[in-house]
């Protein structure tokens, strides 16, 4: 019947493979113990009936219509996004997610960068700075602070913004949470979190402020103070965090600009 409605449809190995793929066999949970009932625990696992809609009993499959339009849909949005809905374990699949990641990250990045472009005039802002030697001659080309994503003046406020666009990912459940508030704050073993990344680059504005405000055609008069914060496009759990950054919504980006 799949092959009938669809144009270049799979074949009936392909069919067969993605139906095994999304089906639960009717003895899955039999061998589960308490503990892997818990939500934390199935939400890593693709073994639940909302990811996996077909019931296999002998070689007979029990679905319902709008189990399987649900579970399109929660398959669909998380995949979209760059992300699983489930832990992954196929390094290809893994390397396909990432890249429309970067996509999406880089779309971010874009957008911030237009909106504070339409904010603060294109003379007042920067992006990307990978090579600092664009911003003056004696930089390091490469400093260890890394790249920054957004760099902003407002010589209104006298207020140089050093920002970064984060655009990973949010989960609901609690180990996912915990992985989010660690990226941001505490980072993984040598690597370090994003707001740890951040201060490098801040430091280095700081300890570069009057060339960071030549290049921008700009005196040092002594009232410059520097804001850091992530640009996002949804509400992180991060942001009611004790850490003094800014998370910024997209959507509000214009506003904090002016007003800071």
């Amino acid at each position: 019947m799949v092959q009938k409605y669809i144009v270049d449809p799979p074949s009936k190995e392909e069919v067969q493979r993605i139906l095994d793929f999304l089906s639960l066999d009717f003895n899955t949970f039999n061998s589960l113990q308490y503990i892997d009932y818990s939500i934390d625990k199935l939400m890593r696992k693709k073994e639940r009936i909302n990811l996996s809609p077909f019931i296999k009993i002998n070689d007979n499959y029990l679905f319902g219509n709008q189990q399987a339009i649900l579970s399109a849909k929660a398959w669909f949005h998380p995949l979209k996004d760059g992300d699983a809905p489930f832990t992954l374990e196929n390094g290809i699949v893994k390397s396909e997610l990432a890249s429309i990641r970067t996509k999406l990250d880089k779309k971010l990045e874009e957008e911030a960068y237009s909106l504070a472009q339409d904010t603060l005039r294109k003379k007042f802002t920067e992006k990307n700075i990978q090579n600092f030697k664009r911003l003056n001659k004696n930089f390091i080309k490469r400093p260890s602070c890394g790249e920054i994503d957004l760099l902003i003046v407002n010589p209104h406020t006298y207020t140089v913004f050093v920002l970064d666009a984060k655009n990973i990912n949010k989960k609901l459940f609690t180990s996912a949470i915990a992985t989010e508030l660690r990226d941001f704050f505490h980072g993984r073993g040598r690597q370090k979190s994003y707001l740890g990344k951040l201060n490098m680059k801040v430091d280095f504005v700081t300890n570069n402020l009057d060339k960071i405000l030549e290049y921008f055609k700009l005196e040092n008069n002594g009232e410059w103070y520097i804001k850091k914060g992530f640009v996002v496009n949804t509400l992180y759990f991060s942001a009611f965090y004790e850490e003094k950054v800014d998370f910024i919504l997209l959507d509000d980006l214009k506003e904090y600009l002016i007003k800071i």
